[in-house]
């Protein structure tokens, strides 16, 4: 018999991976009221039983007060042993829980279990505290267990839909010259996306097509018309060689408004090959079910996620409006990624100082149309642990 007692925190993955990793017969999980009254602990007990583990409560251990808290560990211990055979190997993850609560688990276990463990996420690896030794974090992760490990359930990924993807490879060279071309189509890309939009009109809560046929304002010249031959030959618009275009269906008029961009960046993360990839993905949270939102790019690798946003609009004509939109993005990214990911902004406009000071300040790494042709490049340095 093999068993894992595990001290729920806000971290859960720091106690899901091991588990994952050893396959235990039991998994006991230890709470204080206030990680019960969370939801942590449910939440953990169903990302367990999903996998087939069977799973015990043990609730409301003190969370302060040492005596009290070393009482419950040993009341623990009794507990654990009548429901277990003789001489089952036991391991006791201390990573969770605060300082008090692991140093009376530690003085209460240490004669008894054979492994004492601590998930350092920082260097990913298991330390054993028993021996002093070490081992690397197993891949053992994907999309949808990274993100239920924080409320957030996996709806769909357009990314999964052959059609879309048979569209999206069929699209790759017009994405790949729109993004590798970005900073000198910085102005064009905005007209581009001002006259897509203009084509639109909402009835009963859908985008139709209705005004397809849309003007520049002056002829287009130079890397503009170079770019316009490029759309028209890939028949994503018609034009006529001076300043009228138009624009074919509501899917194209999509992707010319600026989900080309999110095509290149999922285009470009998937080259790179990390272990899990998708694209347009709809999540909704377990605290508001009836709340959706669509992430453009997500990877995880090696049980780490990178949630990547993708903008196409100019920066600096509002600068609340641009500070709103870092703060929406980072915080969004914290509420998903935790201690084991990061959260970048991808845009194919220069962002203004302004913006990229608010994105430092927010721990939101931001990558501009300077740095699009060395997106792989970036992907790979942070598949590498950068």
């Amino acid at each position: 018999m093999n068993l894992h007692i595990c001290l729920v925190s806000d971290q859960l993955l720091a106690n899901y991976i091991p588990v994952i990793m050893d396959r235990p017969d039991q998994v006991h999980l230890v709470s204080s009221a206030y990680m019960v009254n969370k939801g942590m602990t449910a939440r953990f007990r169903k990302m367990l039983e999903q996998q087939g583990f069977s799973v015990f409560q043990h609730d409301n251990m003190p969370d302060h007060d040492i005596g009290g808290i070393r009482r419950f560990a040993e009341q623990l211990w009794e507990a654990v042993d009548k429901q277990v055979p003789d001489d089952p190997a036991i391991t006791l993850n201390l990573t969770g829980g605060n300082k008090l609560m692991t140093l009376a688990m530690w003085d209460v276990f240490k004669g008894i279990v054979e492994r004492i463990v601590y998930t350092d996420t920082f260097n990913n690896c298991i330390e054993y505290l028993h021996d002093q030794t070490r081992e690397p974090l197993r891949s053992v992760l994907d999309i949808p267990q990274y993100l239920q490990a924080y409320g957030v359930k996996f709806l769909q990924a357009l990314s999964d839909d052959e059609e879309w993807l048979a569209a999206v490879n069929q699209r790759k060279p017009v994405s790949k010259y729109l993004a590798e071309n970005a900073e000198r189509l910085g102005d064009f890309i905005g007209v581009l996306n001002k006259l897509a939009n203009d084509t639109l009109e909402e009835e009963n809560h859908r985008l139709l097509l209705r005004y397809p046929t849309q003007y520049f304002r002056n002829p287009p010249r130079g890397i503009w018309r170079d770019a316009l031959r490029q759309l028209q030959q890939s028949g994503l618009l018609k034009w006529d060689g001076d300043r009228e275009v138009t624009f074919t269906n509501p899917e194209t008029v999509r992707y010319l408004g600026g989900i080309w961009l999110e095509e290149y960046v999922y285009l470009i993360a998937r080259d790179a090959n990390p272990e899990h990839v998708a694209c347009s993905v709809k999540i909704n949270w377990d605290s508001s079910r009836n709340a959706t939102n669509e992430l453009d790019v997500i990877l995880v690798h090696h049980n780490r996620m990178l949630v990547i946003e993708c903008k196409t609009l100019r920066f600096g004509n509002d600068q609340q409006k641009d500070s709103d939109m870092v703060y929406k993005i980072s915080d969004l990214g914290d509420d998903l990624r935790g201690l084991f990911g990061k959260t970048w902004l991808v845009s194919a406009r220069e962002p203004t100082p302004r913006l990229l000071d608010r994105a430092k300040s927010r721990r939101l790494a931001v990558i501009s149309a300077a740095g699009l042709k060395d997106l792989r490049r970036s992907i790979l340095d942070w598949m590498d642990g950068g």
